[in-house]
């Protein structure tokens, strides 16, 4: 099977903070999509004086946020299934520390 659309555009993070100290981003963010699936994977922030509570990568068309998965600290990977075939998504990753969501 060939996906007929074109190259997906290169992922981008946001980060946003009201707090003193802004937590690093997740690093290295690799996505793979398949014709219904969305394989992502990253690694942890470079800052380590934050302490990590999780991740959350949110996704939907159009709007990253439609669906989100709530992951924990320690994982660096996901797979969003079950998508509907040949359909673009945007998705976001936003690390969920000590003091709440970094975005």
């Amino acid at each position: 099977m060939e996906l007929t659309a074109g190259p997906p555009s290169q992922p981008r993070l946001y980060v946003s903070c009201t707090e003193s100290v802004v937590p690093g981003k997740p690093t290295s963010l690799q996505v793979r999509p398949s014709f219904n699936s969305i394989h992502v994977r990253w690694t942890a922030p470079e800052e380590q004086s934050i302490m990590i509570g999780g991740y959350v990568l949110g996704y939907g068309i159009g709007i990253p946020d439609v669906f989100r998965q709530v992951l924990d600290a320690g994982q660096r990977h996901h797979t969003i299934r079950a998508l509907r075939e040949y359909s673009s998504r945007i998705l976001s990753l936003k690390l969920v520390y000590w003091r709440g969501r970094s975005g």
